[in-house]
């Protein structure tokens, strides 16, 4: 899918600070989103990627572009971008320090109340960060992010038009239905200033329970984050050494204690192409899409835990009900236990089944 030609009319002035922006008629101004592009290496896909940023229907964008020391050509197309939207914010890392480093750099220099983490190879269609905010907007209850949906694309074709693995049947009950009244949704969204006919209508939600173990999410480009769920887990002193896997760190660990949602509709594009990290092909039913090696959620739940645990008295201050504390440490910990699952007994028990598949059909091919 090709949305070069929606782009054409993007203007600069979508950049706009606290002393430009338009009041909504409630008085009360519209919260600023960042966008913390982590590049490195994509210059063949940055130009999309930022200018599918650049025009968002919401009004208040700031981009941020962390350029992980990159080899290729990203040097030249981030001077033109420059070029294009003088409001466009730069971080040139000295070395290529990992995706969570520049994701810490970045968040860092943002001003936004919600805060956007992409990667450079994906883009967005033009109402994702209207839908995230009007869905945040309207929640019967505020949780930490929103993940929506994403088209798989290899090429310049869409394969797919979902990513989220929640979709599956063996992970619905980790959801549930989240119901939004479309006519209250409707009145808030006009009294900010936003209202765009069909945005929230029939929108269909699903709220993460604070206990989910398995990736039911996005990958890192489609989740839209409170600024204030990221900071409670932006100082992890171990943070910085998780080259990969941020999404999982910061899902896993904000779920626990807030909760998310998911909008099952497909608000960007998951491209495939060949060098990703993480997924080797489009997604297939039954099948592993990526190598098992670079499954690092429990790592990053490990990472979580640790960093609570530390912060104990921080956290359990900031519940509003004492057993949030404990459930959370619980769901944290479960989750950091699976890695040794996975690596040792769950490999083990593979290779025996193999085994007896194997034997199985080894003597009914002789019987036949």
């Amino acid at each position: 899918m090709n949305k070069t030609s929606s782009f054409s009319r993007i203007a600069t002035s979508n950049i706009q600070d606290e002393q430009t922006s338009t009041p909504a008629s409630s008085g009360a101004n519209l919260p600023l989103i960042s966008f913390i592009v982590v590049n490195y290496n994509y210059g063949r896909f940055l130009k999309q990627c930022v200018d599918s940023i650049f025009a968002q229907t919401y009004p208040r964008i700031e981009c941020i572009v962390v350029d992980n020391k990159s080899t290729d050509d990203s040097s030249q197309v981030i001077a033109n971008l420059e070029l294009s939207y003088p409001g466009l914010n730069v971080i040139r890392e000295p070395e290529n320090l990992g995706q969570s480093a520049a994701c810490i750099d970045g968040f860092h220099k943002s001003r936004g109340q919600y805060v956007v983490l992409v990667d450079a190879d994906d883009y967005y269609f033009e109402t994702f960060a209207e839908t995230h905010f009007l869905v945040h907007l309207t929640l019967p209850n505020a949780v930490g992010f929103t993940s929506s949906e994403m088209m798989q694309v290899v090429g310049d074709s869409v394969v797919l038009g979902n990513v989220m693995t929640a979709s599956g049947t063996p992970f619905r009950s980790q959801c549930h239905v989240v119901e939004i009244d479309e006519v209250s949704a409707l009145a808030k969204a006009q009294e900010v200033g936003l209202c765009r006919p069909g945005t929230l209508e029939n929108l269909p939600l699903r709220g993460v329970r604070r206990e989910a173990i398995e990736w039911v999410w996005s990958p890192t480009s489609g989740n839209f984050y409170r600024r204030d769920a990221l900071a409670l887990f932006i100082d992890c002193a171990q943070l910085r050494t998780l080259r990969c896997a941020t999404d999982a760190f910061f899902n896993f660990a904000i779920n626990a204690f807030t909760g998310s949602v998911l909008i099952d509709k497909p608000l960007g594009a998951y491209r495939i192409h060949g060098d990703n990290l993480f997924a080797r092909h489009a997604a297939l039913n039954n099948m592993c899409h990526f190598p098992i090696e670079m499954d690092e959620g429990s790592l990053a739940a490990k990472m979580a835990l640790a960093h609570v645990i530390a912060n104990a008295q921080r956290f359990a201050d900031k519940c509003l009900y004492i057993r949030t504390f404990p459930q959370s440490l619980s769901i944290l910990g479960r989750k950091a236990a699976q890695e040794r699952s996975k690596r040792g007994l769950a490999r083990t028990l593979r290779k025996f089944s193999l085994s007896l598949i194997k034997l199985y059909w080894e003597i009914k091919l002789r019987s036949v």
